[in-house]
């Protein structure tokens, strides 16, 4: 049974105006050179951080995992398989099938032959990718689910000898009747994968969202094709066919959560985010040269190359809470969104094109939502210091006063 148990440690979270870092894109242009005497350099320090928690989802991250790490454990994946007509081969007389093969992949070159990855099938098994978190499978357990027992594991290598990738595939041709039933009208096709393992062992497998087809999770078919030609001789062709997964999601067991507004930081696993609060103000008119927000990281959680995602309040929330199901807090979205990554311990997160137009009272500065990009570890969290000292949150502004 999937169980959390969420431990609160705050009393209440205080609603607070927001304000949230911009964009890309630098529509705001101009040719500032001949203002050279007219530029101020200033730095800003009155931010705020205040962290919150989601119930978090797996379903569009670059990996699925298997394995235990910082309180977190992945015991299964869910796989559901796209609709085909291939499927439906099968029941073609001109068609015999040689074989059904499930296939996923890792770039992990150290996985043991011997290491049981089982997988199992349902014909009716739902789950929603982007909306369903942990809370939908407290309780969750394979019964009823066919098993097909465990997959075969093989590390290739290129023409050099070099390691290209670890394939690991389980033989369908036991579930083919199943999975060309064609008198259910509500068939699914999903599959579930787990993992007997020790504290030791951490899996990663390619998602589909991390590659364009090559690495998906997929069933591969192969058969051959008996034909008539002109003359009425029969040719035989052999052909294949893939079906890549229509959806995957990595399913967290929680331990003991703590929710703590002391705890700046950000993470998928956990699914926690930040709301900041910054108080701008610059001369009416000022036109902006270069903006950055400079957030340092907690030297003793240092997550280098960690990618965040700063993305503009739309509109404000009044509310105390901290945990939520889903996330209330609404964003302006592309093309406002900001993107940066960790690199020593700084991220450092440009913010020309959304303070210049703050300032020129063509958005307003409600707040800013930082939350962790799709492809960094879940298991990991970046923190930030908002301490009052040289490690604290700044925003270094540089503008011309015309």
């Amino acid at each position: 049974m999937l169980k959390k148990l969420l431990t609160t440690k705050v009393a209440g979270f205080f609603y607070i105006p927001f304000i949230l870092w911009q964009c890309a894109e630098n529509p705001v242009e101009g040719d500032l050179a001949h203002l050279t005497q007219n530029v101020v350099d200033t730095t800003l320090y009155n931010i705020s951080g205040y962290p919150y928690w989601i119930s978090p989802n797996l379903g569009s991250t670059d990996r699925l995992y298997f394995g235990s790490k910082n309180g977190l454990t992945a015991q299964f994946n869910l796989i559901e398989m796209s609709n085909s007509s291939s499927w439906n081969n099968y029941l073609d007389s001109s068609v015999t099938l040689d074989s059904l093969l499930f296939r996923v992949y890792s770039n992990d070159s150290t996985l043991s032959e011997n290491l049981a990855v089982q997988l199992y099938y349902s014909p009716d098994s739902h789950f929603n990718e982007i909306n369903s978190t942990y809370d939908d499978f407290d309780g969750f357990t394979l019964d009823g689910w066919q098993p097909v027992g465990a997959g075969t594991i093989t590390a290739e290598t290129d023409s050099s000898g070099l390691f290209t990738q670890t394939v690991i595939s389980w033989n369908l041709m036991s579930l083919i009747e199943a999975l060309a039933d064609t008198v259910d009208s509500n068939l699914v096709r999903s599959f579930a994968m787990t993992l007997g393992f020790d504290d030791s062992t951490f899996l990663e497998i390619y998602s589909r969202e991390a590659t364009t087809g090559s690495k998906d999770p997929k069933v591969e078919i192969y058969y051959r094709q008996s034909t008539q030609n002109s003359s009425d001789s029969t040719i035989i062709d052999t052909l294949s066919a893939v079906i890549y997964a229509a959806k995957d999601l990595t399913v967290i067991q929680y331990g003991e959560v703590s929710i703590d507004s002391l705890d700046t930081g950000v993470s998928l696993g956990f699914g926690q985010r930040m709301l900041l609060s910054l108080d701008f103000s610059l001369p009416k008119g000022a036109l902006i040269k270069n903006a950055d927000l400079i957030l340092t990281q907690d030297s003793s959680l240092t997550t280098s190359d960690y990618k965040l995602i700063l993305d503009p309040l739309d509109e404000t929330l009044d509310t105390t809470a901290v945990q939520f199901v889903t996330d209330p807090f609404i964003t302006m979205g592309y093309p406002w969104t900001m993107a940066a990554a960790v690199e020593n311990s700084i991220v450092t997160i440009g913010m020309k094109y959304f303070l210049q137009n703050v300032n020129m009272g063509n958005t307003e500065n409600i707040g800013l939502k930082l939350l962790p990009a799709n492809s960094n570890d879940p298991f990991e969290k970046a923190s930030f210091l908002f301490n009052p000292d040289s490690s604290k949150p700044r925003l270094e502004i540089v503008y011309v006063v015309s």
